[in-house]
């Protein structure tokens, strides 16, 4: 225990430095992309856009208003970070706190789920190598998690991607247990059970464990009536929140992701490609920070970046299949080929490439564990003291360069700014990405519908610009290209004039409602 003391020493240092972030981040909004602020806006970063949906939503629950946006049920969020942000919202308001306060809380509870995911990573990686050397697996695991910035950013972008992590790499981890013998009735359901947890967390993950039991299966790991009883303890796990996402919505998909579904065609199909080829190389990439390279132009230069980082991870795990136990690997291939899987429906049906890396996040389960394994058999003896420094340097550095240099970074945290100044409380404002505004200000409503199952139901059936002038907006601020991929331009060009304020390019533009006959829309 106490030879691996570094690795306690790394991890209460990033809960330090998270903490830090959630106290000294600046309250408000940034006036411009680049600013001159050496401390990050707590709206700007490193909590997220798309994460002030989960956080508004958790605000209202802890408020006594439900799972509710902007006054109205909604399931356009994950359940259970939602419930945990609801508990946390609860407690911040009875000790007298405001949204900032509770935004702060949001971000130090995910810099602690951080740290928390470390012991499962190297637990992982444990059960992979039960013979490796305990500390430098353990110092390996830590310099891989702790001084990892793409997971921290994960982390820390505020939706459900740590808690989700956590809970799928304790499921991976029991399921090596498991698996080790011919699994009875009393192994499966335990697992089913912490399947259907984790489930809460992202929903997807009832694909991947659908996946992963069906091909243990099919290799004659597991009997078919375990499955099915594995099967049943997840499913009764999450039956109530699908069926209150029915209630709400009238489907069985939430609008979350319903907003995002859009099947991959010949114009998306290369940017999409490029993107997961790029999300890949960060998760096979723990020791650098991929998005230094990866967002370049021209996409040439980003693929061979990511072929480079990807090549560079190869010797690792070639070695960590060398020195692992074989009932353990083969365990981690099955999840590895259900991953893959669930990474390919994405490509393949959802649109936002810019969230392929948290799509994909769920291979860091196990290819944290396995670099580790890996890494900690190649290094020498000299080498294993230097690693977590190193580690710890990059991090340094690389968290200085992206969050400390006082540059804005999400365009949307300016439009809150206009926002701020220059719209009446009284006026209702739309806006198509809402996360940052909708959180701080009432008086914003979702129309993309991500969060509105009204919304939602209006684009399903063509008549969005209806829905938006029957709900007393009067005000319309977003980009002109986003708001073309909802509604018709004819629509904004007969219904809607600019609002004579002056904003800035990247704060969208802001129009006023005119009178119109907004029926054919």
């Amino acid at each position: 225990m106490r030879s691996r003391t570094p690795a306690y020493v790394a991890a209460a240092l990033v809960l330090a430095y998270a903490s830090f972030l959630a106290a000294r981040s600046a309250g408000g909004f940034p006036e411009r992309l680049q600013h001159g602020r050496h401390v990050p806006y707590l709206s700007d970063k490193p909590l997220g856009e798309d994460a002030y949906y989960m956080i508004a939503i958790g605000w209202n629950l802890g408020n006594g208003q439900g799972l509710s946006y902007g006054g109205q049920p909604t399931t356009g969020t994950q359940p259970l970070m939602t419930l945990a942000y609801g508990a946390l919202a609860s407690v911040v308001h009875a000790t007298g706190g405001d949204r900032w306060t509770f935004a702060r809380a949001a971000l130090a509870l995910n810099g602690a789920l951080f740290v928390a995911f470390w012991p499962i990573a190297y637990g992982t990686a444990r059960a992979l190598s039960p013979s490796s050397d305990r500390d430098a697996t353990a110092a390996a695991a830590a310099a891989l998690t702790l001084f990892n910035y793409t997971l921290f950013r994960l982390f820390t972008y505020g939706l459900e991607t740590g808690l989700y992590l956590l809970l799928a790499g304790s499921c991976v981890l029991l399921s090596i247990r498991v698996l080790r013998r011919t699994p009875s009735l009393a192994d499966v359901v335990p697992l089913g059970l912490a399947a259907g947890i984790a489930a809460l967390a992202r929903i997807d993950f009832l694909l991947v464990f659908a996946l992963f039991m069906g091909l243990a299966a099919l290799g004659g790991r597991v009997a078919f009536s375990r499955v099915l009883a594995a099967g049943l303890a997840a499913g009764a796990i999450v039956l109530p929140w699908f069926a209150y996402v029915h209630q709400v919505s009238g489907r069985w998909m939430p609008t979350s992701g319903e907003s995002q579904s859009r099947l991959i065609d010949a114009a998306s199909a290369t940017t999409r490609l490029h993107a997961v080829v790029a999300a890949i190389a960060h998760h096979l990439s723990p020791w650098f920070y991929p998005e230094l390279v990866t967002s370049m132009r021209p996409r040439g230069v980003v693929l061979a970046a990511s072929a480079a980082l990807i090549a560079a991870a190869v010797p690792f795990l070639v070695r960590a299949r060398k020195v692992a136990d074989d009932n353990a690997w083969n365990t981690v291939e099955l999840w590895a080929a259900a991953i893959l899987a669930l990474v390919a429906v994405y490509v393949v049906c959802f649109w936002p490439t810019y969230f392929y890396l948290r799509y994909s996040a769920l291979a860091a389960v196990l290819t944290i564990p396995a670099l580790a394994v890996g890494l900690a058999s190649l290094a020498g003896a000299r080498w294993r003291t230097a690693i977590l420094p190193a580690a710890a340097a990059a991090f340094a550095v690389t968290a200085l360069v992206t969050l400390h240099r006082g540059m804005a970074g999400n365009s949307l945290s300016v439009t809150s700014e206009f926002i701020d100044r220059h719209v009446p409380r009284d006026a209702r404002v739309g806006a198509f990405s809402s996360g940052v505004s909708g959180y701080f200000f009432d008086n914003v409503t979702n129309l993309d519908g991500k969060v509105n199952a009204a919304a939602m139901r209006a684009r399903r059936d063509g008549r969005l610009g209806r829905y938006i002038n029957e709900s007393g907006i009067s005000i319309l601020i977003d980009w002109p290209e986003t708001m073309r991929q909802f509604v018709d331009p004819a629509y904004i060009d007969a219904c809607w004039q600019p609002c004579g304020l002056p904003m800035l390019p990247e704060q969208g533009r802001c129009f006023v409602r005119r009178p119109c006959d907004a029926s054919r829309w």
